[in-house]
Order: structure tokens, then C-alpha cells, then sequence
């Protein structure tokens, strides 16, 4: 019984994947791009007068903000909000990549990204901002692949910030309320960050969370059957305690061997 209910609990993890990347799924839905606009894979978007229109987000109405333009193959579930023609498929939910600068400062995994000054282009969230969801990695000004821009301060100067892309999870919200908004998946996030103490990805907190459920589930299902299996043995031959001891030992190996295993990989998988 101990060896059947071991095969059940190794093939959970191995379904772990399959689950995981089925949550981070892109879905997004169609919106015309407004007359005299720009938009590729990757920027910030708001709606128009029009709701089904769109056009670059910024702070300026980052509180219509509506998702981030993704190619027409990267969603899994694409729905189609407009026939009219300069069409573009904005993500909704699941994780993609978004323009980010460093315009708020360096962007750590497990930070709110929200609109910025500039077109298009999300930074890390301050205050009240609307913001588009959580980052997935860290950017920063040293980071390869990344371009620089000159920008103006409330002093009239010009300073420097590093512009390029970062996977962020998508989950439209508004400053400290975005973990709600974000859904079950960014909640998971957020706790994960606080009982590790740093920030952790969608996927960390998707696989920590997964293991811990296997884990006490396979707990209670050994336990609950040893109990069951050791009174139903005493019922019927009160002369096999000797066994039964036998038995209620492999089964606390056995959820010893659970508790290592688990906690090793909740290690791995959150440090």
C-alpha cells in the first residue's frame, strides 16, 4: 500500500510542470489602435473615448489602462473585441514581456510595475498608479541588452535611464492593491515573498505552493490509512500489535522521508 500511494505522490510532481504553465497562459483580446498611434509587442496600453480603442499609456490616463500589446501567436486564449481594421491583441492576464525603464529606480522580481511619464513604457509602481502586474526578473541599468535615454527632472535637468524588457504577470491594479487584483496567482507571490523575505516569481510561488499541498496531502493520506489499517488489524487478531508497530514505523519513515523531500525542494525552489 506504502509503495502505491509513493507512485501516486511522484506522479503529482510530475504533472507539477503541466499545471504551472497552464496558469501563466496568455489570454488577450482584440482593440483598434487610435488614428495617428504606434504600437508594438510589448507596450503599455490605455482605452480611448472609445472603448474598444486604444493608444499608448501614460501617467496622464494610466487609469484606463487596459494591458500590454502581444503578437498575434503568443495568447492561448485570443478573443476577438473589434472587427475594424489597425487591430492589435492586448494580454489581459498570464506573463509576457513589457517596456520598462528605470525611471522609478531598479526593477527587482516580485516589484509592481505601473505606468510612467513615458509612452508606452511601465516602471517600477509608485503610490497610486495604475499598474499592469508583477515582475518575474530584475532590470537595472547594468543589464545587457538594454538601451539609454535621456529624460528631464522637476528641476529642468536631464538625467539618464536604462530602457528595455522584463517578464512581467499580468494583472491590472492599483498600487499596494495589485496582489489582490492580480488573482490567485499574485497572492502566492506576495505570501511566498514575505515568509522568505525577498521577492519570488509567479513560477517559485506556483511550485512552492504545489509542493506544500502534495506534500500534506500525501501526510494525511499515510497517517489516515495506518490508523484505519492498524484498528481494522486489532479487531480482527488482537495478537498482531507486533506487526502493527512494524507497520506504524515504515509510515513514519515514510512521512519523514516526505518532510525532508518537500522542505529540500521548497528550499531549491524559493531561495
Amino acid at each position: 500500500m506504502i509503495k502505491r500511494r509513493l507512485c501516486v505522490i511522484l506522479l503529482l510532481l510530475t504533472l507539477m510542470p503541466f499545471g504551472t504553465v497552464a496558469a501563466l497562459q496568455v489570454v488577450s483580446r482584440s482593440y483598434t489602435v487610435a488614428s495617428g498611434s504606434v504600437v508594438a509587442a510589448g507596450d503599455l496600453v490605455s482605452t480611448m473615448g472609445d472603448q474598444d480603442t486604444v493608444t499608448l499609456a501614460n501617467t496622464d490616463n494610466g487609469s484606463r489602462l487596459v494591458g500590454v500589446v502581444v503578437s498575434a501567436g503568443q495568447s492561448a486564449v485570443a478573443i476577438n473585441g473589434t472587427n475594424a481594421q489597425n487591430t492589435v491583441q492586448v494580454a489581459t492576464s498570464g506573463t509576457c514581456n513589457v517596456f520598462v525603464s528605470t525611471v522609478g529606480g531598479d526593477i527587482h522580481a516580485g516589484d509592481a510595475i505601473a505606468v510612467s511619464p513615458l509612452n508606452g513604457i511601465g516602471m517600477r509602481a509608485q503610490g497610486t498608479l495604475r499598474t499592469i502586474g508583477i515582475a518575474q526578473a530584475d532590470f537595472t541599468s547594468s543589464d545587457a541588452n538594454t538601451k539609454s535615454y535621456s529624460v528631464k527632472d522637476q528641476g529642468g535637468g536631464t538625467h539618464q535611464v536604462a530602457l528595455g524588457t522584463v517578464a512581467v504577470m499580468i494583472g491590472i491594479g492599483s498600487g499596494s492593491g495589485l496582489a489582490a487584483d492580480a488573482g490567485v496567482v499574485g497572492n502566492l507571490q506576495t505570501t511566498a515573498g514575505v515568509i522568505v523575505g525577498h521577492p519570488v516569481s509567479a513560477l517559485q510561488a506556483i511550485l512552492a505552493f504545489l509542493v506544500a499541498i502534495i506534500a500534506v496531502g500525501s501526510l494525511i493520506a499515510l497517517v489516515y490509512g495506518s490508523i484505519k489499517g492498524g484498528v481494522s488489524a486489532i479487531g480482527r487478531n488482537p495478537l498482531a500489535r507486533g506487526s502493527i508497530y512494524k507497520s506504524l514505523a515504515q509510515v513514519i519513515a515514510m512521512a519523514c522521508l516526505i518532510v525532508v523531500v518537500a522542505g529540500a525542494m521548497l528550499y531549491f525552489t524559493l531561495r
